[in-house]
């Protein structure tokens, strides 16, 4: 199920291309996507923390999703 779940954040955003994503609960997948809905980063290290950082500054600016999954429920953010 997909949700807009208040528990998860992602900051600053907008930024210079670092985000920290945070959750009440454990993160059991983090995935960035552009707009043409292509997966850019899969951040497999996070699964079973509360906090991830994602670097994008690599990446061109734009508009990016972050789709974030812990287990019960996804949770998506533009940044």
């Amino acid at each position: 199920m997909t949700t807009d779940d208040p528990n998860v954040k992602v900051s600053p955003n907008p930024s210079s291309g670092k985000f920290v994503i945070s959750s009440k609960d454990a993160l059991q997948d983090v995935s960035v996507y552009n707009l043409l809905g292509e997966r850019i980063i899969f951040l497999e290290q996070a699964r079973g923390l509360t906090s991830a950082e994602i670097d994008l500054a690599g990446f061109g600016k734009g508009i990016y999703i972050i789709n974030v999954a812990d287990g019960k429920k996804i949770s998506n953010r533009k940044v």
